[in-house]
């Protein structure tokens, strides 16, 4: 896996945390390996979380395939509100695809959210991603 170097993840996070002190209710998490390198990476908005909270019933948690410079899984929780739309919720970029990660991305969700469960999840079948949200 090619690593966010520590120049641009100390960027990265520098402005995350710009962003928290600009919106108090910008919420992000970063997992770090044991070299102190970004492991897994995680935010949502103010206007994501005032959209959870509304339109909420069915979740759909989908990834890509590492597109990105970083050679990062893009994980998306993503509904269609009530007026047919597309609504993200939350993204996080992923290392690999363990079991691991997809709990602490899970986790991480349902305490961005408050702790709120949507009615219903959907996924693909990849069995590293059920386990993690089960």
């Amino acid at each position: 896996m090619k690593q966010i170097d520590g120049k641009d993840s100390q960027t990265l996070v520098n402005k995350l945390y710009d962003l928290q002190l600009t919106y108090p209710e910008f919420f992000f998490r970063v997992r770090l390996n044991d070299e102190g390198k970004i492991e897994c990476l995680f935010w949502r908005d103010s206007m994501m979380l005032e959209d959870y909270e509304i339109y909420v019933v069915v979740l759909v948690f989908d990834t890509t395939f590492r597109t990105n410079k970083y050679n990062l899984i893009c994980g998306l929780f993503v509904d269609i509100n009530n007026h047919w739309k597309n609504t993200m919720f939350a993204c996080a970029f992923i290392g690999d695809e363990t079991t691991e990660s997809f709990v602490w991305v899970s986790e991480t969700f349902l305490k961005a959210m408050g702790g709120k469960y949507p009615v219903s999840l959907f996924t693909d079948q990849d069995a590293a991603i059920a386990a993690g949200i089960e």
